[in-house]
């Protein structure tokens, strides 16, 4: 019996595919939500995560399935994804005198915009949420290229962990930040820095919000010439005029001859009145009815 798996095989496989991957090259980007966008100290803090995130992890996605009756074994049949939150644990640092421990007071400000504290009042998803990246970076410090990228789409925060004081510990301060999104996927790309907020050009159409179009921009997609509309004006002029009662279709309609004995609307109108005019005077016992 041969045995295929030796020591130099296993080298040799390992080192033709570049090596294996350490868990300690890790990015994380968190980008600014629009909620809190213009404020400096929370931008200078921004960017420092990809220096103060301490762990991160890849959560795990599963296919819920439901069990189909049918001949032989039990057969499983998916019908949706599910997906785990993320969690990222961040260092804090001491700040200044204004902010002190920027990156909680971060995370604080950016569930406020979430749910407000004074008044309860939810946001918009689209103003408060992001696409929160996790990058897999190569063992080599001298290339600072990503293996691979994790994007999590629409992310926002839904819980802060706490922090435990005490005086026998000298652990440095961290906390944890649970995200909450609506699908991840993986996408490769290669950065030049660990700081490079710059979108990736493969995921910029699920960056973009939809943004409204004006009348101007939309004829020129269409190739429309801004007088070839007033030009259509011109040859078809409005139709003023009020529609015909003539013109409306009857079904009832008898005609003899050449003759049509369509009824006018005046004479509709008038034996309406003269049949409601005699019933109310027999109820009242004025007169009999003529008709």
């Amino acid at each position: 019996m041969k045995i295929d798996q030796t020591i130099n095989g296993f080298k040799s496989h390992i080192d033709s595919q570049g090596g294996l991957v350490p868990l300690n090259r890790f990015s994380v980007v968190v980008p600014i939500p629009n909620t809190l966008e213009g404020v400096d100290w929370i931008s200078n803090t921004n960017r420092g995560f990809g220096f103060t995130a301490r762990s991160a992890s890849i959560p795990s996605k599963t296919i819920s399935t439901n069990p189909v009756m049918a001949a032989g074994p039990e057969q499983k049949y998916p019908y949706q994804d599910v997906y785990e939150d993320l969690t990222i644990s961040f260092l804090s640092t001491k700040g200044t005198e204004q902010h002190a421990i920027p990156e909680r007071s971060f995370f604080e400000a950016w569930m406020a915009t979430v749910i407000s504290h004074d008044n309860m009042l939810v946001g918009f998803s689209d103003d408060y949420s992001v696409v929160l990246r996790v990058g897999v970076l190569t063992n080599n410090r001298n290339e600072q290229t990503k293996l691979a990228e994790y994007m999590f789409i629409r992310a926002y925060p839904i819980g802060l962990g706490a922090i435990d004081f005490s005086h026998d510990s000298e652990e440095l301060m961290s906390f944890d930040v649970t995200f909450s999104y609506d699908k991840w996927r993986q996408v490769k790309q290669t950065s030049p820095s660990l700081t490079d907020l710059k979108p990736n050009p493969d995921t910029k159409l699920i960056e973009e919000r939809a943004k409204p179009i004006s009348n101007s921009k939309r004829k020129a997609k269409l190739h429309i010439h801004p007088k070839a509309e007033w030009a259509d004006r011109k040859l078809k002029p409005a139709n003023n005029k009020k529609d015909s009662w003539k013109d409306s279709p009857i079904k009832n309609k008898r005609v003899v001859g050449k003759f049509d004995f369509t009824p006018k609307p005046k004479k509709i109108s008038k034996q309406i009145i003269g049949k409601v005019q005699n019933r109310i005077q027999a109820e009242l016992g004025i007169r009999p009815i003529r008709d």
